[in-house]
């Protein structure tokens, strides 16, 4: 695996320009927005997608038959994207939310460190939906596949977030004093409860991943 996190970091590395990019903007979002839970969302998202074109990297031009001939394993090779993914998600995670704090004061935005942990937190819950998402379908279906199959899937995910907002209305469940009640929770117990459902989520998906892996020909 660690021959394989070195080749995924050099690729990193050639995508210098993109990168670029993406702090420019982010730098710029903070920079005029009071709010930072979208800047915060934004770049760890568009950081974690890297895991993405890495797979797509070993695949093409049949790079993939290539790369299996090697010492590896599909289990290595599954592991190895998702902590991949995971350190380049923490790392640009972590550096944006310091930014923000700094920025913030800078620019004289009062915002209580607790609510810009909270925001922090949501932001990595997301990405780590993303990334639960995207390997598995990447895995299955290639590059041009898997975007069709990704919208897809978010597409049934915002359906089936309404019809469960319909029937709650429908059963007479008062989703509003249900929300109030959650805010109450303390603020420990709410990010353990975001951290152990990133952690759920990203378990099950590397699970899917493994058994895609496990059936595919190369």
């Amino acid at each position: 695996m660690k021959g394989l996190l070195i080749k995924d970091f050099k690729l990193l590395k050639n995508q210098k320009q993109f990168f670029v990019v993406i702090g420019v903007i982010s730098i710029m979002f903070l920079l005029t927005n009071e709010n930072p839970s979208f800047t915060i969302t934004y770049t760890t998202m568009m950081f974690s997608m890297f895991t993405m074109s890495t797979i797509s990297y070993d695949e093409y031009d049949n790079g993939a038959v290539y790369l299996f001939s090697l010492p590896i394993t599909r289990k290595g090779y599954v592991i190895e994207k998702y902590t991949f993914g995971i350190i380049t998600s923490l790392f640009i995670w972590i550096v944006i939310t310091v930014l923000s704090y700094i920025v913030g004061g800078i620019r004289k935005i009062e915002m209580p460190l607790d609510e810009l942990a909270a925001i922090s937190m949501a932001a990595l819950v997301v990405v780590s939906l993303i990334l639960a998402v995207s390997i598995p379908l990447q895995l299955k279906f290639g590059v041009e596949k898997s975007r069709m199959a990704f919208i897809a899937v978010f597409a049934l995910a915002f359906v089936v977030a309404v019809a469960a907002i319909k029937l709650a209305e429908w059963s007479s469940i008062d989703i509003s004093t249900l929300l109030e009640k959650m805010s109450h929770v303390s603020f420990g117990a709410g990010i353990i409860v975001l951290l152990i459902l990133a952690a759920a989520m990203l378990g099950i998906s590397g699970v899917i991943s493994l058994r895609i892996m496990e059936k595919r020909e190369f």
